[in-house]
């Protein structure tokens, strides 16, 4: 661009815009000043950014910008103003920038852009050398308005750009109003320029680290040591969707939630990132993509770098502390940002009192000591941290990288830190989608058929030592280290379960079902890296595997160290780091038969103990409540037997069938008149009673016995009625 000298000398470089200090979309002629950008798909709803190669810290200089064309039915936008270097580019965003829009309102962090207009252009002067500072609009040719900056007064501001679907030319030789110079012509003295330079070559940057552990913190640092670094992930896509007046994103720093925007293109991930990808690689800038989980991931890395073919392919593994210099950055962000809170608090004080107002009481406290900036951001879900732990990895140049960094430890500290942590997480996370296997689905379909034969079998047994009680001691003279067929323990068809009581079995169904858990869960997780099965998922798992719910009470006890304690072997619990692991201390093959064997050792060693007298040895298991036959009409409740309190109250007693009565009967000659029997229920009406007896005259009346329609519940035809069941007796 040809430059115009002035009377105090000018630049020797063009004034220009910085096709490397703009967002990926942007289409810029620098020659020409034309500037435009990406308008189809995803890019037609975002907003374009682009700043100037130079800066002004000095004097009175202005630039204009026309308007050459508006894409039609498609949202448009221009803003126009100033902003510091390495600040964020949109117009507006935070208060290192001051703008208008074309209808000539001031647009800063706590002000919104009007509609746009018709004016086809638009200029701006900044005026460096008035008290605070000041920034006016023109519209086409005619001043507008102006707006004072004294926060960005005395700061180098570069002309910056933010616009959406528009195709615009930039002047920076226009000529100004009076007493001011065309930005092109700024002198030596004013001038600072962009630190964002255009780079020799393309480095694509992924850096790798933990949940919590500074990544996001790295990234912005590089970023403000390069310049020429742009970030790409998610949290960069949604931070442009927001400064494009999208509505404000929800989820996590990783994955946050674009699908919620309400537009087409973001719906899909794959769909946005692949229109992203594409941009970045044009670009040929160099790009940093922060990510914790996918830049943990080894497939999400490899279809990453496969993107960039071109371009010199960096891995960052950032474990373990980090030094001194990370650190002495993060003091120093933290100290300028309570600097800022603290003026800003200063100066709401001071404008309340100004106005005669209550100023704030709240008072600010001073950054703690940190190695990494607080956020109130989630970098990862737990739900997918869980989902992906399994493919967590560090880098290998197999993927394609040509250069793998350790920051702050090297790389067999840093497989150790991933190990450790891995286990630990694991430890404490549930499986996400597990499911009960083949191995397990066979062996617990065994132990069931099993179960019921062992039962029958002990009934067989039951039935047949009621008439010979020598069966019973033949089962307790049996050597348990010689038994082959618990069927047939001795050779003569007695089970070695003869002797077995309901609490025996209970104690055998836990032992087993215990056994086949701690084996079937890492067969079905996958992942050497979960041993064993953490006590505190136990219930999870317990219903995912048998479909109920882990019941201690079953055992008489009310928690899994009382469920051990019952059951001794071979279930127990071993320290791992993070949490206690359940284990069963039998081959994941041992045959039911030697459960079913060493149930009856426990058998025989409590009924030692308790002959002995120690009353511990005995089990306090509560039998499962019977559910009783329901009794015929009329029937009395069986004696001795109590039935279950029914939750909500009971109906009444269905009423006993009544033998029917005569109607009437005769009684002999002068015998007294017989009383009304109680009665339940009269009869509407009463049959008519004849005045004598078909005998003839001289005959005594006849006293009708009159019979109740219907009889109490338990009355007998030929006695008192039956005692009604207490409540707790009726079903």
């Amino acid at each position: 661009m040809a430059m115009l000298p002035d009377e105090r000398g000018s630049t020797s470089d063009a004034v220009a815009l910085n096709s490397w200090d703009a967002t990926l979309d942007v289409i810029a002629a620098p020659s020409s000043g034309r500037v435009s950008s990406l308008s189809q798909g995803l890019f037609r709803h975002l907003r374009s950014a682009i700043r100037a190669n130079t800066g002004a810290k000095a004097g009175r200089y202005y630039f204009e910008v026309e308007v050459l064309e508006r894409l039609p039915e498609a949202p448009t936008l221009l803003l126009v103003g100033f902003s510091t270097d390495r600040s964020p580019l949109f117009l507006g965003s935070t208060s290192s920038s001051i703008g208008f829009d074309s209808k000539g309102s001031c647009c800063s962090k706590d002000t919104s852009t009007a509609a746009p207009d018709d004016a086809s252009r638009i200029g701006v002067l900044l005026d460096q050398e008035v008290g605070e500072g000041r920034v006016s609009v023109f519209l086409d040719g005619q001043q507008i308005g102006s707006t004072a900056i004294p926060r960005l007064h005395g700061k180098a501001l570069f002309p910056t750009l933010t616009f959406q679907n528009v195709t615009l030319a930039v002047n920076f030789q226009s000529p100004g109003p009076e007493r001011s110079h065309a930005f092109g012509w700024i002198a030596q003295e004013h001038l600072v320029r962009s630190s964002c330079v255009e780079t020799t070559s393309q480095e694509v940057i992924i850096p790798v680290a933990l949940p919590s552990s500074g990544l996001y913190d790295w990234s912005l640092r590089m970023r403000e040591m390069q310049p020429e670094l742009v970030e790409i992930g998610d949290e960069m896509m949604a931070e442009w969707s927001a400064s494009s007046g999208l509505s404000s994103r929800s989820g996590t720093r990783d994955d946050p939630q674009l699908s919620s925007l309400g537009i087409e293109q973001l719906r899909k991930r794959e769909v946005w990132h692949k229109a992203l990808m594409g941009v970045a690689r044009s670009s040929k800038k160099s790009l940093i993509h922060s990510s914790v989980r996918r830049n943990l991931v080894e497939a999400e890395r490899c279809s990453i770098l496969k993107n960039f073919p071109a371009a010199k392919k960096t891995a960052v593994v950032l474990f373990g502390k980090p030094d001194e210099d990370f650190k002495d950055w993060v003091k120093q962000k933290m100290r300028l940002q309570y600097e800022a809170e603290k003026a800003e608090l200063e100066r709401k004080k001071s404008s309340a009192e100004a106005a005669g107002e209550e100023p704030p009481t709240e008072e600010l406290k001073e950054p703690p000591e940190a190695d990494f900036l607080p956020s109130g951001k989630t970098e990862v879900s737990e739900r997918a941290l869980a989902h992906d732990l399994r493919y967590f990895s560090l880098p290998s140049k197999a993927e394609g990288f040509d250069e793998i960094r350790y920051e702050w430890a090297d790389e067999e500290t840093a497989k150790e830190k991933l190990l450790q942590w891995l286990r630990e997480r694991k430890a404490r996370q549930v499986v996400e989608g597990l499911t009960p296997g083949e191995w397990f689905n066979a062996k617990y379909e065994d132990w069931k058929k099993a179960r019921r034969v062992f039962q029958n079998g002990q009934r067989d047994f039951s039935g047949r030592s009621q008439g010979d009680e020598s069966l019973a001691d033949k089962v307790a003279a049996i050597e348990l280290s010689k038994v082959k067929d618990p069927h047939d323990a001795d050779g003569n068809g007695t089970p070695i379960y003869g002797n077995f009581k309901y609490e025996d079995w209970i104690v055998l169904s836990f032992r087993y079902e215990f056994h086949l858990l701690c084996h079937a869960f890492p067969i079905d997780a996958a992942d050497p890296d979960r041993e064993g099965l953490p006590e505190e998922h136990l219930e999870h798992y317990w219903k995912t595997y048998f479909h109920h719910h882990f019941d201690p009470k079953k055992l008489g006890v009310t928690n899994l160290a009382g469920v051990l304690k019952v059951l001794k072997d071979p279930i127990g619990l071993k320290d791992m780091p993070g949490t206690r692991m359940l284990f069963s201390s039998c081959d994941k093959e041992t045959s039911i038969d030697v459960f079913v064997v060493a149930v009856e050792a426990y058998r025989r060693d409590r009924a030692r103990r308790i002959e002995a007298g120690d009353e511990s040895a005995a089990l306090d298991i509560p039998r499962a409540k019977a559910t009783q036959p329901a009794k015929a009409d009329g029937a009395a409740p069986q004696k001795g037997v109590m039935r279950s309190v029914p939750k909500t109250a009971p109906k009444a007693p269905p009423k006993a069938p009544v033998a029917k009565q005569p109607a009437k009967q005769a009684l002999p000659s002068g015998a007294p008149s017989v009383g009304k029997a109680p009665v339940a229920k009269q009869p509407a009406k009463l049959p008519a009673q004849p005045s004598a007896a078909p005998g003839g005259k001289g005959q005594a009346k006849v006293a009708v016995v009159k019979m109740p329609a219907k009889r109490p519940n338990g009355m007998p035809s030929n006695g008192p009625p039956a005692k009604k069941p207490r409540p707790e007796e009726r079903v």
